[in-house]
């Protein structure tokens, strides 16, 4: 496991090559919709993936994963404790997906790098990100 220092330097590293543009493959045929959510009374964190036909709109599949959390609370350093999960969530699809449509910003924040972004990164996918309302 990285420590926060490592992370801070790997997450800025990662930062640097984001590209930042309006560029999605033509066309877009499958979509992968993922979140998280964090058990407020224990360690576990869950996660889901939904592949979806752009075409039709039929679920192709949809896969979830419950583990613990391995890297602790750090302001800034959500994606190291969230993407554990999409790389495993990630690798249980059978189908790779034109895009992803994450809840969370998409691109590099002030200081930070979002989880989406991290995801789509680390497995070369175009992604778009919708933020929740606080």
């Amino acid at each position: 496991m990285l420590t926060e220092s490592e992370a801070v330097a790997l997450q800025e590293m990662l930062r640097q090559r984001v590209i930042a543009t309006d560029a999605f493959p033509a066309p877009v045929r499958l979509i992968a919709g993922a979140d998280v959510e964090y058990d407020k009374h224990s360690d576990l964190i869950a996660g889901a993936i939904v592949l979806l036909d752009a075409d039709t709109k039929a679920v192709l599949e949809v896969a979830t994963h419950v583990m613990p959390v391995a890297f602790p609370y750090v302001p800034g350093l959500f994606s190291f404790r969230e993407m554990p999960r999409f790389w495993l969530l990630t690798a249980s699809c059978s189908r790779r997906p034109t895009c992803l449509f994450v809840t969370g910003t998409a691109g590099p924040t002030p200081g930070a790098l979002a989880w989406p972004a991290t995801w789509a990164w680390s497995w070369t996918y175009p992604r778009l990100g919708a933020v929740k309302p606080v």
